[in-house]
C-alpha cells in the first residue's frame, strides 16, 4: 500500500482512540490491539492487517452484500433448522470457491466468512461509523473551542488534562 493510504489509515484510527480504546477497535476492525499500537506508533503492518482496517474504515459493499445474502438463506431455511442452514452455507462456500478458482480468481472474503459460518465486517462496521462521527464532532467541537478562546493547540492540551 501507498505511504498516503497508510497515514491516511493513521489519521482515520487516532481519531478514533478518543472515542475507544485499541482492544475496542481491534475487535471492530477484526485485528489484534498490537496491530492497532504498531500502526499509530508509525511501525510497519501487515498489508491483510491495513487492509482489515481500511475496509472497517470505509465499510464495504462486498460485506453488505454477504449480510444480504446470509439473510435470505436463513430466512429461506430457517423453518427446516439451523443445521440445514449452516450445511446449506457450507455447500454454497464450496461451490463458490470452486467457480472462483476454475476461474482462475481469487476467492473474495464473502466466501470464506460464509464457509466459516462468520458474520462480515458490515456488521461491525455501523459502529466504526458511529464513532467515526462521534470523532468527527469532538474535533469540530475542539476547534470551535480553540478559536472562541483564541488558544492555541497548547491551551486545548492544557484544558483536556485539566
Amino acid at each position: 500500500m501507498t505511504d498516503r493510504l497508510v497515514s491516511e489509515t493513521r489519521e482515520a484510527v487516532a481519531a478514533l482512540t478518543a472515542e475507544a480504546s485499541l482492544r475496542e477497535l481491534a475487535s471492530l476492525f477484526g485485528v489484534s490491539h498490537n496491530a492497532i499500537w504498531k500502526l499509530l506508533q508509525g511501525h510497519d503492518v501487515r498489508p491483510s492487517t491495513l487492509r482489515r482496517i481500511r475496509q472497517g474504515l470505509l465499510g464495504s459493499e462486498e460485506a453488505e452484500a454477504f449480510d444480504r445474502l446470509q439473510g435470505a438463506l436463513a430466512t429461506l431455511l430457517r423453518p427446516r433448522g439451523a443445521t440445514i442452514v449452516r450445511k446449506m452455507e457450507r455447500r454454497l462456500a464450496a461451490a463458490a470457491t470452486e467457480g472462483f478458482e476454475e476461474a482462475g480468481l481469487s476467492v473474495p472474503p464473502w466466501v470464506r466468512w460464509l464457509e466459516a459460518g462468520k458474520r462480515s465486517p458490515a456488521t461491525r462496521t455501523e459502529s466504526v461509523e458511529e464513532l467515526v462521527t462521534r470523532a468527527a464532532h469532538r474535533q469540530r467541537a475542539e476547534r470551535r473551542a480553540q478559536t472562541e478562546t483564541g488558544g492555541g493547540a497548547r491551551a486545548l492540551k492544557h484544558r483536556r488534562s485539566g
